[in-house]
């Protein structure tokens, strides 16, 4: 999310945190997936995808009796995403988000 190699600039660290929560807690990734893509074919909104899929990877850490270590860390990884898509939120509140599969506005 914000590398110091790329002067902190960076992705949004959905793929990325998916893929290091992975090996961890597999049922918990496997259902944030999940999420993510019932959210996608629902709204057509990635951002709001991957909002929803890092919010159910901590929700579901939780619940399925993750270790607390782990618990914790989907949960600053589910904060750190939300907050590099505060652009996006802005753009969903307003309705000028643009939907998967339209031009960019």
């Amino acid at each position: 999310m914000y590398p110091v190699w790329l002067r902190f600039q960076g992705g949004k660290g959905v793929a990325t945190g998916l893929g290091a929560f992975a090996p961890l807690m597999p049922e918990a990734a496997l259902g944030a997936t999940v999420l993510f893509l019932l959210t996608l074919a629902a709204t057509r909104y990635v951002s709001l995808s991957s909002i929803v899929g890092a919010a159910g990877l901590a929700l579901l850490a939780l619940v399925l009796g993750s270790p607390e270590p782990v618990v914790w860390a989907a949960a600053v990884t589910a904060g750190l995403v939300v907050l590099r898509h505060r652009s996006n939120v802005r753009r969903l509140w307003t309705g000028q988000e643009s939907r998967a599969g339209e031009p960019r506005r």
